[in-house]
């Protein structure tokens, strides 16, 4: 799967995209791989200030499941998607 990344998550992660194995991940489970332990990026989804896209459409469900087909977009409000 590959992942993009928008606005401050660039820098809080170091790069824009990577590609990793996502079978049998769910959102909340690729989340939590990216934290780098301070809780930042889930804080930031509760807080409603990261939206997350599957494939150019929004998605909420943190349960959503995902594939190795999939593109998912992290992007904090205002970035223009």
């Amino acid at each position: 799967m590959l992942l993009r990344f928008r606005g401050w998550l660039i820098e809080y992660l170091g790069e824009r995209e990577a590609s990793i194995d996502g079978s049998n991940l769910t959102v909340r489970d690729i989340l939590g791989k990216l934290d780098k332990g301070d809780g930042e990026i889930l804080r930031a989804v509760d807080q409603k200030g990261l939206f997350i896209s599957v494939n150019s459409r929004v998605v909420y469900d943190l349960a959503t499941q995902l594939s190795n087909d999939d593109l998912v977009t992290l992007f904090p409000i205002g970035t223009g998607g």
